[in-house]
């Protein structure tokens, strides 16, 4: 019992995952947010060499808030997909995100799109939307107590706060996401460079 015990406090903090039928294994080193490449969750997750899943908290359309609106450069009577998901690399909780998507620009997405799958993919094969270039900034802030629940982390954990515009070739922003990844699973890389100083 006190094993058993253990195990789920390792699962719960990150640290290991289970596999039903399969057992219980170590987790892997903090996920990168690579700041140098645009990919979407199933993407990094994949190339990191873990199994994306996701839990489906919420899928449907809404009436964006102001600042989605501008940020989506909606009109005030247009509508977004909402897409509410909690993000898991193997059965081990990394982040929440929020996804709001133009509804003029993916009419039937709601029945079309499986919400557990991947998002780029699906408006690319579905629509032809390439998604070439996004905006995202990032913060560092403490979970809510329904964050923490659904991350499995004790309240008021660290966790990074990304909000990520993301725009087509065109220019035309498509999506608007809001994530918060767990501190203790996740860092931030970039690489930065500088201009050779010119000497006169």
């Amino acid at each position: 019992m006190t094993a058993g015990q253990a195990l789920k406090s390792l699962c719960s903090r990150g640290l290991a995952f289970s596999q039903r039928g399969k057992g219980t294994f170590v987790s892997r080193m903090k996920l990168e947010k690579n700041f140098r490449q645009l990919l979407s969750f199933s993407e990094e997750m994949k190339d990191r060499g873990s199994q994306p899943r996701s839990k489906v908290l919420g899928f449907k359309r809404i009436h964006p808030e102001e600042d989605v609106a501008e940020a989506l450069h909606l009109n005030p009577s247009e509508e977004v997909i909402f897409l509410r998901r909690v993000r898991m690399a193997d059965s081990a909780p990394l982040c929440i995100e929020v996804t709001y998507l133009p509804a003029r620009l993916c009419p039937d997405f709601l029945e079309t799109f499986e919400p557990s799958g991947s998002l780029y993919q699906a408006l690319t094969k579905q629509y032809g939307l390439h998604v070439q270039m996004a905006d995202e900034v990032a913060e560092v802030s403490v979970a809510t107590a329904a964050e923490a629940k659904l991350l499995r982390v004790r309240g008021r954990s660290r966790v990074f706060r990304f909000t990520r515009t993301a725009y087509l070739y065109n220019g035309q922003p498509i999506e608007f996401v809001r994530s918060t990844y767990r501190g203790d699973r996740c860092k931030v890389v970039n690489r930065l460079t500088r201009q050779r100083e010119i000497i006169s």
